[in-house]
């Protein structure tokens, strides 16, 4: 497996101190990929490789275009879900998304993270995360 290093110089006093940070990923989603009859109250969790900063994992509170670094979609990402709360319910290394309405019957939806959502030792993710996870409801 191949880890990303970010490495971070400090200066104190005049000494240079080299600290290195592996860098922050999404470990996983839940519901699991694939995942048929969810509940249409679920909420969705995101598990990352490191404690998060929860004011980075911002949501939306109303659907439409998608605007934060948590989206939820069942259109491409052209609009978004909205949820019961602008910041992620988070945890350490895990979010919790409670949808705002319930999820619509028949629909599959995908989880977005982008690359803003950050550590608290503020390192973002290296890239956006767009999960293979589909949530439908039959």
């Amino acid at each position: 497996m191949v880890v990303a290093i970010r490495w971070l110089f400090v200066v104190f006093a005049g000494l240079l101190a080299t600290i290195a940070h592996a860098q922050t990923t999404v470990q996983s989603v839940a519901p699991a990929d694939g995942a048929m009859g969810v509940s249409l109250s679920t909420s969705i969790v995101v598990t990352f490789s490191a404690s998060m900063d929860g004011a980075s994992l911002t949501t939306q509170t109303a659907d439409g275009a998608c605007t934060q670094t948590l989206q939820v979609s069942s259109d491409g990402f052209v609009n978004c879900i909205g949820f019961s709360s602008a910041l992620a319910s988070t945890v350490g290394a895990v979010a919790t998304l409670t949808p705002a309405a319930a999820l619509a019957r028949g629909s599959t939806y995908r989880v977005r993270v982008l690359a803003a959502a950050r550590s608290v030792a503020m390192i973002n993710l290296a890239a956006d995360f767009t999960g293979n996870t589909t949530l439908e409801r039959r």
